[in-house]
């Protein structure tokens, strides 16, 4: 593994670290505590996290943001998957914060969102492209002699 993707690995689990405390702190303590599964303090994360990576709706909204990125030119050759976990990353800090000061928040709808913009963004994505191509394979056979 290179330096930079130590650092960044490094950086990333104290940035998740921190971002769990806060949870772990407004915790709500178990009903019955006799019968209840010794809390490692983390708990509320983990699921915070499961939960993330089960939102299939963000995570085809990201793929669509990369491939108009790369269409667009701003995502270059070979640093998409830098963008996806950086945009991955992104999420789960939102998702994060809102579960914080928003515990009632129904993330299903949100992903359900997510899915239905990614799906429009796909067509949307696929016209423009074909728009391009259409006019290119217009000039080619314009010039061609048949």
């Amino acid at each position: 593994m290179k330096r930079p993707a130590k650092v960044f690995s490094i950086v990333l689990v104290i940035i998740l670290l921190m971002l769990a405390m806060p949870m772990v702190a407004l915790a709500a303590p178990a009903s019955s505590p006799s019968h209840a599964a010794p809390d490692v303090g983390l708990g509320g994360f983990t699921t915070l996290v499961i939960q993330y990576a089960s939102l299939a709706g963000f995570s085809a909204l990201v793929a669509v943001l990369i491939n108009v990125g790369k269409t667009l030119h701003i995502v270059a050759d070979g640093t998409s998957e830098k963008w996806a976990a950086s945009l991955n990353l992104l999420g789960l800090i939102v998702l994060i914060i809102l579960r914080l000061y928003v515990p009632s928040l129904a993330t299903e709808q949100i992903d359900g969102m997510a899915g239905q913009v990614a799906t429009i963004l796909i067509v949307v994505l696929g016209f423009v492209v074909q728009l391009y191509t259409s006019s290119d394979v217009h000039a080619v056979l314009a010039n061609a002699e048949i």
